[in-house]
């Protein structure tokens, strides 16, 4: 196996699983935590984790999962093979941040919070160019208007910073389109305005 990324939750190796190309996910033991307390952390993050990318699969497309350790907090999945949204032209990520929009607000209305939604998480399959979405060892399930406010926060700060405004203003104005949440906007400026006066 081959170590592609190390966080601070987890360490991401590239391998194989009975043929199949894998993702072998492994939450990482934290020593300052008390065993048991770590112990227990570690399983309901795993399984919350495999439970949000199965619910996810029913609006779009994740990672089959392969097997789950819960008790090493180990995850093997399916290596999805194509580009990350991040790294593909601007033209074509113009193209494909209304699909993006649209799967976004469908998990929102089943109360899915990605939890790092970035463009980095998003790959175009390297067949179909559907989008995928991975990486949901941050998320959690919540109907709250600021859950899902805060995850489209995540979005513009890495659109705003790695690509532009035109590019976010193209996703915001399509998941308005698919929301129910109206007044999605606002909420996105009042937790920036929070933001801003807390760091002041």
């Amino acid at each position: 196996m081959k170590l592609i990324s190390k966080g601070a939750e987890a360490e991401i190796y590239a391998g194989k699983f009975f043929g199949l190309d894998s993702i072998f996910k492994l939450r990482l033991s934290k020593k300052y935590r008390h065993e048991r307390l770590d112990r227990i952390l570690r399983t309901k993050r795993t399984k919350l984790e495999t439970t949000l990318i199965a619910k996810a699969k029913e609006t779009c497309r994740t990672p089959a999962i392969y097997n789950v350790d819960v008790k090493k907090g180990k995850i093997i999945m399916e290596r999805i093979e194509g580009t990350a949204l991040r790294d593909v032209a601007r033209k074509e990520r113009l193209y494909l941040l209304p699909k993006l929009a649209k799967i976004v607000a469908e998990l929102h209305s089943r109360g899915i919070i990605h939890g790092d939604l970035t463009t980095a998480n998003v790959i175009v399959e390297k067949n179909s160019k559907k989008l995928a979405l991975i990486d949901f060892g941050l998320g959690f399930f919540s109907a709250r208007i600021e859950d899902k406010a805060t995850d489209l926060l995540n979005l513009k700060k890495t659109i705003k910073a790695l690509h532009s405004e035109k590019e976010w203003e193209k996703f915001i104005r399509s998941y308005i389109k698919f929301t129910k949440e109206k007044d999605i906007v606002e909420k996105i400026q009042e937790i920036e305005k929070r933001a801003r006066y807390v760091w002041r």
